[in-house]
C-alpha cells in the first residue's frame, strides 16, 4: 500500500480501507439527503407566507445554515466531543458535516413556526443557542461515546 513504507503493522488491511471508504460514502449521502430536507422545509415555508416575506424567509434560512454552523463549530471544539471524532480520537470532517446538517436541519424545523412572527436577530439567537448548546450534548448523550447524561455509569 503506498504510503506505508514497509511497515506491515502500521498499515492497515486493504478491507479496513475499502470499509472506511464505504461508510464515509454512505455517510456523505446521507448528509446530502438530510440537507436536501432543509431546502424542503424552506420551500414549505415559502409557501406558507405572504408573498411580501418570500425572501425574508429564504434568508432567514440560509443564515440559519451559517449560525448553525459556526455555532456547532465552536461547541465541538470548546466541548471536545466524541460525536465528530473517529475511533482513535482524531477529528472525522464527514462526521461533523453530518452532525452540523442535522443540527441545523432541527433549527430550521422549528423556523416555519416563526414564520412572519420573529425578527431575523431573535431567530438567529435561537438558531445559534440550538447549535450550541441545546443540540450538541443531546447528540453527544445519544450518539456519542458516553460523555454526556453518565452513559458509561449505566
Amino acid at each position: 500500500m503506498p504510503g506505508c513504507s514497509g511497515n506491515a503493522t502500521a498499515c492497515p488491511e486493504d478491507g479496513e480501507v475499502e470499509v472506511g471508504s464505504l461508510q464515509s460514502l454512505w455517510l456523505l449521502l446521507c448528509t446530502f439527503l438530510v440537507v436536501s430536507m432543509q431546502l424542503g422545509f424552506a420551500m414549505l415555508e415559502v409557501g406558507g407566507v405572504r408573498e411580501a416575506h418570500r425572501m425574508t424567509v429564504l434568508a432567514k434560512n440560509v443564515m440559519d445554515s451559517v449560525v448553525t454552523c459556526l455555532a456547532f463549530a465552536l461547541a465541538t471544539r470548546f466541548w471536545n466531543l466524541t460525536l465528530v471524532q473517529d475511533a482513535h480520537g482524531a477529528e472525522s470532517y464527514e462526521s461533523l458535516l453530518s452532525n452540523w446538517a442535522f443540527c441545523a436541519t432541527c433549527a430550521t424545523i422549528c423556523s416555519g413556526a416563526m414564520a412572519e412572527r420573529a425578527h431575523m436577530l431573535a431567530y438567529l439567537a435561537y438558531a445559534a443557542v440550538m447549535g450550541c448548546v441545546v443540540y450538541p450534548p443531546l447528540a453527544e448523550g445519544v450518539w456519542g461515546r458516553g460523555v454526556f447524561f453518565m452513559y458509561d455509569q449505566l
